[in-house]
């Protein structure tokens, strides 16, 4: 079942919280969308490549939140627990962060995890908007932990 959330019920560690859990339930892979200006240098990305390339996965074809198609080839990198420092060094604050950087510089946005192939948790940045994709039982689990989980978007 889906069910989304905001960014302004996720301040400072909450997002990485949610992140644990999802890596704690079988979250096992993920993407971010890589921008830059036409003509840019982008040593945002440079220095993001860098620090992601140990963990690199072949891209393969993943559901999006937003986007046409919502199923499309993913760039696609392990989760656990080293590249989560990583994301939490990209996105100092939080997974809704945005930007991450000035847009010269490049920016990355839109962080979606995976389970098995499927969505788990799917930022959109520039919305403030997510979308967790869970089980009956592990939504009354989220929400007993104090997760605020909508069953309507805002924007999305």
């Amino acid at each position: 079942m889906n069910r989304f959330i905001f960014k302004d019920d996720f301040a400072d560690q909450q997002s990485w919280n949610l992140l644990d859990w999802c890596a704690m339930h079988g979250g096992d892979e993920f993407s971010v969308a890589m921008l830059s200006l036409q003509d840019s240098p982008a040593p945002f990305l440079k220095r993001a490549e860098k620090l992601l390339e140990a963990f690199v996965l072949p891209p393969a074809p993943r559901e999006f939140v937003v986007g046409d198609p919502l199923i499309r080839e993913a760039p696609l990198w392990a989760l656990n627990s080293e590249s989560v420092k990583v994301l939490k060094e990209l996105f100092p604050e939080g997974l809704f962060m945005y930007p991450t950087s000035e847009w010269e510089e490049g920016c990355i946005e839109d962080p979606t995890f995976y389970r098995r192939g499927a969505l788990l948790l799917g930022v959109v940045s520039h919305e403030g908007e997510g979308q967790v994709s869970v089980t009956e039982a592990e939504l009354a689990e989220l929400e007993h932990a104090g997760y605020k989980m909508f069953s309507h978007s805002k924007w999305l």
